[in-house]
Parts: structure tokens; sequence; C-alpha cells
């Protein structure tokens, strides 16, 4: 087929051997050789578009595919020239019914921002054409970061290479190409002579929009890799992320050239075009999934000009008092880099924003934001100034920092916490009568809040281990986010705190009957807990040294 790199005739034999050596399953086997011979489907169900759509749908083109015709013109004229996207001719749209197919989709076209590039990305929306409701994938999750978090271990070395075109490598089916069409001007003629787009185009090879593309490309490229291991050109470890192959060794020369050997396979061999001028040599410190990744003391960090861009976007969209659905996929995509450079627990400023997203369908959706979401919006600008965009992907070099237990109590006559550290400093209060109030399981978090932001200074590259007797509390710290706001308002707190004073926490449950110590503080009875921490079998380190403000009345946090 015109326009198709991919040597088919080389992969073919491959995939034998692939399969009867067991490298690859059956179903990766009829997989492969159905798309080389036929053309990707991207996982849509034909059947469910010939039941469930009309013969003919057409959507006009966004503002900003207008307002950006120049990249969008250059990205469509390349297309046409590679021929995996077919120029048909002046079109008009009471031609439409004209066409002589059964059923037929213009969808519309869009522009949003290129990573690292003035221009924009041309996107094609088949969410509002609907073509992507007829898609049917299968569970998967792109894990490339747990990968490289796992494979980059101390000292070892990244290579980074590109694939040039990634989706549009792959050719669609035949049957695809009705349900891709598009108007857009003439590419072969100067844009700026043309006031109207009446040429009709359809994209032979998959585009940025499909829901299946991801997952399609994703299988496609995965047994690409498990041939060259095959045949012993890919013997390192290689973390791939959508057309990013982040290759992992142990000596600077071995990797680079076996990177070289791999790029040369990928092109000569299989026929996928490699961005040369964009591939990093073997390094320690390296640029991957937009951050810098250094493995001599695990630490990755998002580059200045990221951290000044993220912050200020952020400070703004916290002020919204309604968002559309690309502001919350911008702040989803911004948010989830930066909160890889911070503490474990991030993700409970993550929550609000998937909620909020949930049920909106098209870009230009709205939402009303909520005080929780802007709340979130705002804790994260407050980490991200705290870390400067810095924190470790592994928590090797940390050392134990010893250990804390806590208690809050709850009744009509009073309400405190207090909590004790095994170097023997303990600290109890009285609750302001508007936290009192809360219920105990909150009570019981703020005295966890409040032992962080007391004893923080003292645990810099330390993991400190918390024991609560609060399950509730406890379980919700431990996986970083819950149901209640009220938890997740603390638990912001925490992770304020933990990035501030770079420092791990870990969360322990304690059987009430067992948190001994921390009980009677909780009550007021420091005499019962002196007693107790300088019994013999105390879990004290040091002597008892009471806090300056032990006894005190202690209302809400401050500090962010």
């Amino acid at each position: 087929m015109p326009g198709n790199t991919i040597k088919a005739d080389n992969l073919y034999p491959k995939l034998r051997r692939a399969f009867s050596e067991g490298v690859i399953s059956a179903d990766q086997y009829s997989r492969m050789m159905s798309r080389l011979r036929f053309g990707a489907e991207l996982f849509i169900d034909q059947e469910y578009l010939r039941e469930h759509f009309p013969a003919r749908s057409y959507f006009r083109n966004y503002l900003s595919a207008y307002e950006n015709a120049a990249s969008i013109h250059k990205s469509i004229t390349k297309r046409v020239r590679q021929q995996r996207t077919f120029k048909f001719g002046r079109f008009h749209r009471s031609e439409f019914a004209d066409l002589p197919v059964e059923q037929a989709i213009i969808f519309p076209l869009g522009a949003v921002d290129k990573p690292h590039s003035t221009d924009k990305r041309v996107i094609s929306d088949h969410t509002k054409s609907r073509l992507n409701e007829a898609a049917r994938l299968h569970d998967h999750s792109l894990n490339a970061l747990d990968e490289l978090k796992r494979k980059l271990r101390r000292s070892r070395k990244m290579r980074m290479s590109d694939v040039s075109g990634a989706f549009t490598l792959l050719a669609l089916v035949p049957w695809l190409w009705n349900y891709m069409f598009f108007v857009w001007f003439d590419v072969d003629k100067p844009l700026e002579t043309q006031r109207v787009a009446n040429i009709l185009y359809s994209h032979m090879f998959a585009d940025f929009g499909t829901r299946g593309c991801p997952l399609e490309w994703f299988e496609f490229f995965s047994v690409t890799l498990d041939l060259a291991r095959m045949e012993s050109v890919l013997t390192m470890d290689l973390v791939l992320y959508v057309d990013d192959l982040s290759h992992i060794g142990d000596e600077d020369q071995p990797l680079d050239e076996e990177g070289e050997a791999l790029d040369n396979y990928l092109e000569n061999e299989i026929g996928i075009p490699m961005e040369k001028p964009k591939t990093r040599r073997a390094s320690q410190i390296q640029l991957s999934l937009g951050l810098w990744w250094n493995t001599i003391n695990f630490t990755l960090w998002l580059a200045e000009e990221k951290v000044a861009l993220y912050s200020a976007f952020l400070s703004e969209v916290a002020t919204k008092r309604t968002v559309t659905r690309r502001e919350l996929q911008q702040v989803a995509g911004r948010e989830q880099r930066i909160v890889l450079t911070q503490a474990p627990g991030s993700k409970v400023l993550l929550a609000n924003n998937y909620t909020l997203m949930s049920g909106l369908q098209l870009p230009h959706h709205r939402r009303r934001t909520t005080a929780a979401w802007r709340a979130d919006r705002r804790a994260i600008v407050a980490c991200l100034a705290a870390n400067a965009g810095r924190g470790y992907y592994a928590y090797d070099d940390f050392v134990d920092g010893g250990e804390a237990w806590m208690d809050a109590s709850r009744n009509k006559r009073l309400s405190g916490g207090g909590y004790v550290v095994d170097t023997g400093v303990y600290h109890f209060w009285f609750f302001g009568s508007a936290v009192s109030r809360r219920p105990i399981d909150y009570l019981e978090g703020l005295t966890a809040v409040f032992c962080l932001e007391d004893n923080g200074p003292m645990w810099h590259g330390k993991l400190i281990h918390f024991h609560i007797d609060n399950q509730a509390f406890q379980a919700s710290a431990v996986k970083g986010w819950s149901h209640a706001d009220r938890l997740n308002e603390l638990l912001r707190l925490i992770l304020f705190l933990t990035v501030k004073y770079n420092c791990i926490v870990l969360y322990h449950w304690i059987s009430t009957h067992d948190n001994v110590l921390a009980d009677p503080l909780s009550r007021d009875d420091e005499q019962a807990f002196l007693v107790r921490a300088t019994n013999a079998t105390s879990p004290l380190h040091g002597p008892p040294q009471r806090h300056a403000d032990a006894g005190t009345r202690r209302g809400g946090p401050t500090f962010i």
C-alpha cells in the first residue's frame, strides 16, 4: 500500500518463528498477521457502527483549527505527501449524500499545543464524531513510570531514542476509511490564497484522536521489541512510552552500541523510521517522560521552565469558578508530572480533578469547580514551591528516623490529642471549640499533622513510622486518598509537610489497647503517661521531654 513503510515481508517469517518458539502468544501472532495483511482496526466494532450510527454524520472544524491554520495545513500537507492521507478533491456539503458508501463521517479538526514546539498539533475529534463510542478496548494500563523506577537502579545509564510518526505508521483497515473523512484547504495551493476549506480528505493511516490508537500501537511495537530480543538485537532493559524508547544498561558504550543497532534494526528490518536528531546518548542523568532522572542519588526533577509554567497555570485555574474539559485535561497532565516529584500519597491531590472531569465528553464542555478542587490546585502549587519540582523516585538513601505514637480523644468534657516520639519528646493539647466538633477520625489525623509540623525539621532525609489507632485515617493515609473530603484535607497538609521537610511517613495501625503511651496524653493524663514512659518495657530510647507548649489549646492548622 502506498505510504506504508512497514516491511511486512520481513515480518512474516520473524512472526512465525517467534510463535513457534513461544516468544509471542497465539493471540499476538493472530493480531499482528491481521494488522499487516488487512490493516489496523483500532478496536472499532464494525457491527456497532452499522447498527447505531446514521448513514451520514457531518461536523464542522473547530475554531482552533482555523486560528492555527498554518500549523494544521503543514501537518496535513506532510501526511498527503507521505501518502498517508488521500486527497479526493473539491467538495460541498450537499454532495455528502452522493458518496458511494453506506456510512460516512466527516469529523472535526482542532489544534492543541505541541510540547517543546511553537507549532500546534492537529487533532481529529473522533469523540465528537462518536467513532470512539464504538471502540472496544480490553483492560490495559501504561506502566512505563513504574518500570523506570524499578529498572533505574544505582548508577545505571539511560539512552533515549524517538520513533518518527508512531501512530501514523499504522495502515487502517479499508472499511475504516469511510469514518476518516475531513474537510480542509487545498494542500496543493498556498494557504494564504484560499478563503474556504472545501477539499475532502480521508486518513488511510491512523491519526491522533482515535481512542484505540495508543493500545494498537503499543501492541504492535511491543511485539516488534519481542522480535528484536528473539534475534538478540535487544538484550538490555527497554521501557516504551508511546514513541519514546528509554534504553537502560550498566555501561555507556555497550548501551549506545546496542541502541544504535536497535535503531538500525527498526528502520532497515521493520520499516519503522527513527528521529535520529532526538537521540540522546547514554547517561546517568537523562530526560524521560518529561522529567530528568538521576541514578546516582535516585532524584528526579522538572525542568526549571516547566516549574514556572506549571505554577503559573495552576495558580490561574485555582481561581476559576468554571473550567472546560480541555482545561481539566491540561491540569491532569501537568499535575501527573508534578506529583512524581513529591512524596508518596500525592495522588490525593489528583482525585477531585478526575471526579470533576467525569461525564464531560467534548473539549468545550464546562463544569463548576468545587472548593475542594480549588484547594487541591493551591496545595500542588504550594508543594511545587516547597520542593522546586525536585523529588525522589526511590528512597534507598533515606535512613530510619524512628517511630511516633499518637492519639486523640473526643467527649463532652474535652477533646484533646497528643503524641510521643521514640526519642522521648512528647506533646499534648486541647482542641479549640470549632475543631472539637469534628469527627474523631479528623482529630486523629490532625494529631498526625501536628506531630509532623512540630518534628519535621528533625526528620530531613528520614523514614518515620507513625502508629495510629484510628483505622479510617490510617487506611486513607496508606493509600493516599479518601472518599471523605475532611480526611483528604488532612492528607494534603501532610503531603505539603513531607515535601517541605523532605521526609517519608509510613503509617501503621495499632490497637487502642496497645497504644498505651499516646492514649493518656490525649486524655490530659500526663502523670499516667510518665509512669508508662519510664517503665522498663517502654519503647522510648530517651527520657521523656515535655514540649514547651504542652497542655495549651490548639486550633486548626494555618501553615498552608
